[in-house]
């Protein structure tokens, strides 16, 4: 259960390095952690982003073995309860162990990000509505695809009366 927890934080790892375009090329896992190696040129803001991928991935496992528990109850069986408190206590440890801010643990490349977005013009709001300005937009160019070749010069040209939204 314990190198499922470390598991579930290096694949947390591997899901945000994929999804920013760079390339595994290994994940090591010990009895004392694990790491993520990728290829690509990472600047500072990458680097703060896949360093949460972890702990994010651990809190995923956390709220899904809580939501395990409260539906069910609470493990009964010997085998059962380690795996539980694995998930939970000693998951919830590793979380707070990783985040501090020294190296070799993430917690010294995850705090940056918050002063790398503000370098680079992201506010609170911004943050929180940017993901749904995304999807939004997304929406409307698939539908856009959906109506054809002639509803799409005509959202490009700049005497079209709809408004691009911009993000807040």
């Amino acid at each position: 259960a314990f190198m499922g927890v470390i598991m579930a934080h290096e694949l947390g790892h591997a899901l945000l390095v994929k999804s920013l375009g760079f390339r595994i090329t290994g994940i090591d896992l010990t009895g004392f952690g694990g790491h993520c190696r990728f290829r690509g040129k990472a600047d500072a803001l990458d680097h703060a982003l896949i360093a949460w991928g972890g702990v994010l991935a651990q809190a995923a496992l956390l709220i899904g073995t809580l939501l395990v528990v409260s539906l069910a109850g609470r493990a009964t069986g010997s085998a059962g309860s380690l795996v539980q408190h694995a998930f939970i206590e000693i998951n919830l440890w590793i979380m707070g162990m990783n985040l501090l801010p020294f190296a070799p643990l993430d917690g010294a490349r995850a705090w940056r990000l918050f002063p790398e977005l503000g370098a680079r013009g992201w506010t609170p709001s911004r943050l929180l509505l940017y993901p749904l300005w995304r999807w939004a937009a997304q929406r409307r160019n698939r539908r856009l695809e959906r109506a054809g070749p002639s509803s799409l010069e005509s959202s490009r040209t700049p005497s079209s009366s709809r408004r691009r939204p911009s993000p807040v």
